[in-house]
C-alpha cells in the first residue's frame, strides 16, 4: 500500500509500485485509467510484463467499439479489487480523509485495511473450512 500527496498525478507512480515487487516476465498488470501513458506503457515492455492498462478515450470524441472491446474484461477483473475498496470505504464510514498529511493519511488507509480484514476473517476462515 502506498500513499501520495492528493496533489499528484497517480501515473507518475508507476515505477515505485512495481519497485518492491517480483513480478515474473511475462506477468500481467492491471491498473486504472490513471496510468495510461506511453511512458508507463514503454516502462512494462521494458520489464517484460504485460499492459492490462486499460485505456483512455481521446477527449471530446465518442469512445469506439474496439476501446470498449479491449477495456471490458480488464475492468471485469480490476473489479474485483475495486468492489473491496469500496467496501471499506463504505464499511468505515470514510468519505475523505480524515487527516492531515501524508504519514497520518497513510496510516489510516493501513487501519481501515487492518480493521476490514479482522471484520472480513471469520467469514472467509468458515469457506475455507467448508462451513
Amino acid at each position: 500500500m502506498d500513499t501520495s500527496k492528493a496533489s499528484a498525478h497517480e501515473s507518475k507512480y508507476l515505477v515505485s509500485l512495481l519497485a518492491p515487487l517480483d513480478l515474473s516476465e511475462g506477468a500481467e498488470v492491471l491498473v486504472d485509467k490513471g496510468y495510461s501513458s506511453e511512458a508507463n506503457e514503454a516502462l512494462l515492455r521494458s520489464k517484460g510484463l504485460k499492459s492490462c492498462v486499460q485505456r483512455k478515450r481521446s477527449r471530446g470524441k465518442a469512445g469506439d467499439k474496439s476501446l470498449g472491446e479491449y477495456n471490458s474484461p480488464i475492468g471485469k477483473r480490476r473489479h474485483k479489487v475495486e468492489r473491496v475498496l469500496g467496501s471499506i470505504k463504505r464499511w468505515v464510514k470514510t468519505n475523505g480523509e480524515r487527516y492531515v498529511g501524508k504519514v497520518k493519511t497513510h496510516s489510516q488507509h493501513v487501519l481501515e485495511a487492518l480493521s476490514y480484514n479482522l471484520y472480513r476473517a471469520p467469514e472467509l476462515l468458515s469457506l475455507s473450512c467448508g462451513g
